[in-house]
């Protein structure tokens, strides 16, 4: 569709994955951490705890945070901009959420941004071949 094409155009999207959205509900918070999964090839709770520091610009969680529902979560997520996008610059490149957003900021797109952090040298996680059959899913 149109809308598609645009968000493809502004750099939103990469490998088929619109990854600049606003997590406003529990489903686009776990659909959040399954992609950053994908991405990254991580762990879950990896991913998950990253997503967190990406929304709470934290490096530390608390015991607070850790133990709140993922709807508290998602209503600190919606307030906030590329929160996705800087957990999967800090998975990819192993690095801090503040570093992986200042890394992101830097670039005209997400999608250039998150190219650069795959192809960058000395990047300490490599990106999973994703299978064509997965991105139909």
């Amino acid at each position: 569709t149109v809308s598609t094409g645009a968000h493809v155009l502004k750099g939103k999207v990469f490998r088929n994955y619109m990854v600049d959205f606003r997590v406003s509900n529990t489903k686009l918070f776990l659909r959040a951490v399954s992609m950053l999964q994908r991405l990254t090839g991580q762990s879950q709770s990896r991913c998950f705890n990253t997503l967190l520091h990406s929304i709470y610009g934290t490096e530390t969680l608390s015991d607070e945070i850790q133990g709140a529902e993922i709807t508290n979560h998602v209503e600190e997520a919606s307030l906030k901009d590329k929160v996705v996008s800087t957990a999967i610059v800090s998975l990819l490149r192993n690095c801090a959420v503040h570093e992986a957003r200042v890394r992101l900021d830097s670039y005209e797109t997400i999608r250039a941004a998150l190219e650069a952090s795959i192809n960058a040298t000395g990047r300490k996680r490599s990106l999973p071949n994703i299978e064509m059959e997965s991105l139909d899913k």
